[in-house]
């Protein structure tokens, strides 16, 4: 029978683990290449921005958010689009851009802020995502920042926690009405935060308020017009309309998304520009009818 040293049986395993890594490596380079064969990734610049990909389907939407685009560049905006080659279609995208300067209600300075993340469902699970996440994590340290920080929530619009933690985030804050924050630090220090947005409802009282942005060419200001119009007709409502202009009033913003959202008596009943469901079971729970 044969009988291996120990040091023969550690020169084994650092072969075998040689092995492995070489195999992991080549399963990883191959899968790139099959994604750069079928996608091609863009950044967005003031000499492509308005011939790139943009999200939102609506002309109007889609021209404010370059707009907008050209207005952030100069502050480090970051907006990178995925294409697919044979149909030209944008298929995933990623923006994100330093905290002191973030379009959402978070204290996150130096460090890189992800507004948004969205990959079409026939390209999900392609890894399309956490190469886009990974981009910003790589693009936040060669500018030897602290993390990179973005909002997450179970109830859709913006992409839950689950691709952020499996790409080494953790959650460290939560506000309402289901935002988590979730970070990837680079080093041990005071995390993130929400910051006093519980105060700022607070002030805020009675009424019911509006927020849309150009950053979001969904939540355009002709839709939260539509809603205000139908709540005084039908209702006998008055509802404020506050346009986002720029980070500060983001920052400013109770409803920690920044640039949308609708609150109504000191709840934040709705952050996206879908139907009028929460804001009607709102009114229902305030007793008002037509």
């Amino acid at each position: 029978m044969f009988f291996q040293d120990s040091k023969s049986r550690a020169r084994q395993k650092e072969l075998s683990d040689d092995i492995h890594l070489s195999s992991s490596s080549d399963v990883q380079r191959i899968g790139e290449q099959k994604m750069a064969d079928k996608l091609q990734f863009i950044d967005v610049s003031s000499e492509n921005v308005d011939t790139c990909g943009c999200c939102g389907a609506n002309p109007l939407g889609q021209q404010r958010k370059r707009e907008w685009i050209r207005q952030c560049l100069s502050y480090g905006l970051r907006y990178r689009v995925v294409m697919e080659r044979t149909t030209g279609q944008m298929v995933g995208m990623i923006e994100y851009i330093p905290g002191e300067y973030a379009w959402r209600a978070v204290h996150a300075p130096n460090y890189m802020v992800i507004h948004c993340l969205q990959v079409v469902k026939r390209h999900r699970g392609e890894g399309i995502g956490s190469q886009l996440i990974q981009d910003s994590i790589k693009d936040a340290k060669t500018k030897k920042m602290d993390g990179v920080v973005a909002l997450t929530t179970h109830r859709g619009w913006c992409a839950d926690n689950g691709i952020y933690l499996k790409n080494g985030f953790e959650v460290v804050d939560q506000a309402e009405p289901s935002f988590e924050l979730v970070v990837n630090q680079f080093r041990k220090i005071e995390p993130p935060s929400f910051g006093d947005w519980k105060e700022r409802l607070r002030m805020l009282g009675a009424g019911i308020y509006m927020y849309c942005s150009k950053q979001c060419p969904f939540m355009r200001r002709e839709v939260l017009l539509a809603r205000r119009e139908w709540l005084k007709t039908k209702y006998g409502l008055d509802a404020s309309m506050i346009e986002i202009n720029d980070y500060k009033q983001a920052q400013a913003n109770p409803c920690v998304w920044g640039t949308a959202g609708i609150i109504c008596n000191g709840e934040i009943v709705n952050y996206v520009p879908g139907g009028r469901t929460p804001l009607l079971r709102k009114l229902g729970q305030m007793q008002i009818t037509r």
